[in-house]
């Protein structure tokens, strides 16, 4: 397991637009916030502990999580598998490039894109396959944008849970 589910994450609640400079490796977010998952601000039942609360308000649109994480370089990694809690949508970027999207549209994603439905109550999703191709020996970053599917929405949930798959060598 390379991001465990009960992870700490840092974040942005501010509901300001941060462009896409947040992404990258070298961006620096010594000034966010940060807990561990799960990250939320809801009152359903979720199947994972709330963690860190979170601050919904009618402006917030977009939230912002990232986190570091170590792959060893010893390890052939054929491939990622994620799983999550998302309310509502999400775009998922390892080491500064996209790798994956959950209920959220097709084309570029702005700051203000809603999320394409809504989920309802989060629960657990995936395993959803993931490239590999981003991935590097040493440390990675994945940073996690969370869109609300409509501008009053009062909920927010966030947690993930990121697995390799890995090649071994069995032979005796």
């Amino acid at each position: 397991s390379f991001i465990p589910l009960n992870s700490t994450w840092k974040f942005d609640e501010s509901g300001n637009n941060l462009g896409t400079e947040w992404r990258a490796t070298n961006f620096n977010d010594t000034t966010w916030l940060f807990g561990p998952a799960l990250l939320a601000d809801e009152d359903s039942t979720v199947a994972e502990p709330i963690r860190t609360e979170l601050n919904v308000s009618s402006s917030k649109r977009t939230f912002y999580f990232r986190t570091k994480f170590f792959v060893d370089p010893s390890l052939t990694v054929s491939g990622l598998q994620a799983s999550h809690f998302i309310d509502d949508g999400a775009v998922f970027h390892l080491n500064g490039q996209e790798v994956a999207r959950y209920n959220m549209p097709q084309g570029p994603i702005a700051f203000d894109t809603l999320a394409a439905n809504d989920v309802g109550n989060a629960r657990l999703q995936g395993p959803f396959l993931w490239p590999v191709e981003f991935l590097r020996p040493g440390e990675n970053t994945l940073a996690v944008e969370v869109h609300q599917e409509r501008s009053s929405s009062s909920d927010i949930v966030f947690g993930l849970l990121l697995e390799g798959l890995v090649l071994t060598n069995d032979a005796a």
